[in-house]
């Protein structure tokens, strides 16, 4: 970079940080995004206990205000003979029954807070690898608190405010739509944002996106893994240089293979965040690079026995309990006022990490996530298709498929198993014939077979996208040195 390009760079970061962000802020009523972010950074510095205490009492207001303002979870209390003021503290929580992927399907009128009218209130769907994606609903403050607490952890990577960032995504929900004039303006001025979608990634559009990466010259680049993994293989391959600050891996598993590939690539650190679209960023890695940071100002999350029974029989596994047994996770959003989710089970498996981490910050932590499995397809020509995009971009509105699942096999051709709903109609099937050639080609056989039912995995999880080409890699020690069809364009 010249120069004048470092000048004119370091004035957008500071002009985005102080003046057009801010104002932005204000125009839409937000600016307390900013107070937020002072809070957090303020609890990030105080001692474990001091953390815990701000915990509790969130908990407690969390669960009066569901038992006052939501008929789900009154009915649910009274029936199980929990009364408010038995939830005293964090490990009061097996007394209240757990909340299913179901019951927010099949009740979510009543786990609205009736201090809330509908219209005031975000919506937006589950997402990633599991079954048909579920509608949800979010208040405003909450989604602003996310916001705030997203910023400050991005500055433990080195991403300031209004400083450049890059996204690698393909959850549509989750990116400003950038058609008009306006929406670049505000991406590229304002956000300082460059958008790059991966549902669908073969070697033309991964050399396009080098060469963007190259003008744009992020900071951070935040991406899924699998196609970060892409990415940075194509880089090598074609030894090109997409210098970075840091490297945001999230939405899919961290292979240990992956890391170094990625690393070497960006020649920058790469750090694992562990978030949902239910509860936003919940754990994240920091410098020390150990285990994963739990934000317990916004959260409790519990690790179950798998299979437990709910409310008064789960045991829990404490993050005080050393390296404990992986079990399933149950989280607690303590922000989500418009549609409290208390003890919810967000579908996946995990194990505390009781040591800490070397920082020496007050949070719990997170020795892995196991259970959360997305994997993506190959296609003929080598092209790389996201499975967490393709879950959005198939079903995340058409309540006519009841499951759904994509699975590969061989990698001329993919077979698609349906469960139909009681609402489905031909044109769910034309819908899903369309957007399947979209993103796989015309090259791809595809078959498609009704089912009744589709199993859970071990894990207690439906995997959406079941490709044992990928699952491979994850498998085989040597797997980063061999290669990537994605790259070389064919078969490895």
């Amino acid at each position: 970079m010249t120069v004048i390009g470092e000048c004119l760079d370091r004035f957008g970061h500071l002009a985005s940080k102080h003046v057009t962000y801010p104002l932005w802020l204000a125009r839409e009523g937000e600016s307390r995004v900013l107070r937020y972010m002072r809070e957090f950074e303020e609890v990030l510095s105080w001692p474990r206990l001091r953390i815990e205490d701000l915990q509790t009492r969130r908990l407690r207001a969390i669960v009066r205000h569901a038992y006052e303002t939501t008929p789900y979870y009154r009915d649910r209390f009274d029936r199980a003979g929990v009364k408010v003021e038995m939830i005293k503290d964090p490990t009061d929580l097996r007394l209240i029954p757990r909340l299913t992927k179901e019951d927010l399907r099949h009740h979510a009128h009543d786990l609205m807070s009736r201090h809330y009218p509908l219209g005031s209130l975000f919506r937006s769907a589950t997402g990633g690898s599991t079954a048909t994606p579920i509608r949800f609903y979010q208040d405003t403050d909450s989604v602003l608190r996310r916001v705030a607490h997203t910023h400050v952890f991005n500055r433990w990577y080195g991403l300031d405010l209004g400083e450049k960032m890059a996204l690698l995504w393909g959850a549509a929900q989750d990116l400003t739509a950038i058609d008009s004039i306006k929406d670049r303006v505000k991406e590229r001025y304002i956000f300082r944002r460059m958008i790059l979608p991966c549902a669908r990634l073969d070697e033309g559009m991964l050399d396009l996106y080098v060469r963007r990466l190259r003008e744009f010259r992020p900071t951070l680049l935040r991406g899924y893994t699998n196609s970060l993994f892409a990415l940075a293989q194509y880089i090598l391959a074609t030894k090109s240089e997409v210098p970075l600050e840091a490297v945001v891996s999230a939405a899919e598993p961290l292979y240990p293979f992956q890391r170094p590939v990625i690393e070497e690539a960006f020649g920058a650190p790469l750090f694992e965040q562990y978030g949902s679209r239910e509860a936003g960023l919940m754990a994240s890695e920091c410098q020390a690079h150990g285990p994963l940071h739990v934000d317990a100002a916004s959260i409790c999350l519990e690790i179950v026995d798998r299979g437990g029974k709910a409310g008064k029989d789960d045991r829990i596994a404490t993050s005080d309990a050393g390296a404990s047994r992986e079990g399933e996770i149950l989280v607690t959003d303590l922000f989500n006022y418009g549609m409290p989710l208390l003890r919810y089970a967000i579908g996946d498996l995990g194990r505390w990490d009781g040591d800490g981490c070397g920082c020496g910050a007050g949070l719990p932590a997170l020795a892995q996530v196991s259970g959360r499995v997305t994997d993506s397809i190959l296609t003929p020509d080598g092209t790389l298709v996201s499975g967490a995009a393709l879950t959005v971009y198939l079903v995340a509105d058409r309540p006519g498929f009841k499951q759904l699942q994509v699975v590969q096999e061989r990698l001329e051709g993919v077979t698609v198993r349906i469960v139909p709903s009681e609402s489905y109609t031909e044109s769910d099937m034309e819908y899903l014939r369309r957007q399947l050639r979209r993103f796989l080609g015309t090259s791809m056989k595809i078959d498609y077979r009704f089912e009744s039912e589709i199993p859970k995995e071990a894990s207690g999880k439906y995997r959406y996208v079941v490709s044992s080409l990928w699952s491979s890699r994850a498998e085989s020690p040597g797997a980063a040195d061999q290669g990537d069809a994605a790259t070389q364009g064919g078969e490895k």
